[in-house]
């Protein structure tokens, strides 16, 4: 593991160099390196490694607490023509045409055209976002419309893995899968919501006093893991128990 790693930092140092140097996003240089990667340790049955699972998804964890960092619900109000009425237009606009494509040019089956339609109407929101931080493009009118068609199409991951899941189950009952996980969503909402609130400032208020960045980083790390390691402990727990 040590070797992969080593390894994997020494290639995207090099290949961003490069990269950089032809005026290309250094997330190409990313890509281009997990290619090599993946070819030259054999690394391709890696998605079935439990562990190295739960390692990816310390990535996602960080990129949507990069985004609420840089996002607040005045922000959204402002944007939210971008994002609930620019993202739902992108979404169903380009599902539509994926399914009419799939169903009618490639003849696949219904099922199978509507799940293909909405996994192509999202688009990659670290690709994205890593590529418009780098151009400066981010604080822009067109990187503003931008990121509110991303933040919708990432709330639009949650009801698309639902409908996802409703279509391939023939035994769970729907409705009380929904009242389940509305139930599991209060719950943890409001454990979070209590927790910054009478909590987390006097936290970061004593993190502050310090003067310690080291101090400071670590408590933001260990807000951004534990968040999601609760949601992910309460999934587990539901699951058990249901």
């Amino acid at each position: 593991m040590q070797t992969i790693i080593v390894t994997t930092l020494l290639l995207s140092l090099i290949i961003n160099i490069f990269v950089k140097k032809i005026h290309l996003p250094t997330i190409i240089g990313y890509i281009l390196t997990g290619t090599a990667i993946a070819y030259g340790f054999n690394l391709h049955n890696a998605v079935s490694n439990h562990d190295l699972k739960e390692i990816a998804e310390f990535g996602v964890v960080f990129l949507m607490f990069t985004i609420g960092l840089e996002f607040s619900i005045a922000h959204l109000k402002r944007m939210r023509n971008e994002v609930f009425v620019a993202g739902t237009l992108q979404i169903i606009i380009t599902s539509s045409i994926v399914y009419l494509i799939a169903y009618y040019l490639l003849e696949l089956d219904p099922n199978s055209s509507f799940i293909i339609a909405l996994v192509l109407s999202l688009s990659s929101t670290a690709i994205v976002l890593k590529i418009l931080n780098e151009s400066g493009e981010i604080n822009r009118r067109h990187g503003q419309r931008s990121l509110g068609i991303l933040i919708m199409q990432d709330i639009a991951v949650i009801p698309i893995l639902l409908i996802i899941g409703f279509m391939s189950s023939k035994t769970e009952n729907i409705s009380t899968v929904l009242i389940e996980m509305a139930f599991s969503a209060v719950i943890l909402l409001s454990i979070l919501w209590i927790f910054g609130k009478y909590l987390l400032e006097p936290f970061l208020t004593q993190i502050i006093k310090t003067n310690s960045d080291e101090l400071f980083v670590g408590s933001i790390l260990f807000l951004a893991i534990g968040a999601s390691y609760i949601a992910h402990y309460w999934g587990r727990f539901r699951k058990r128990n249901i």
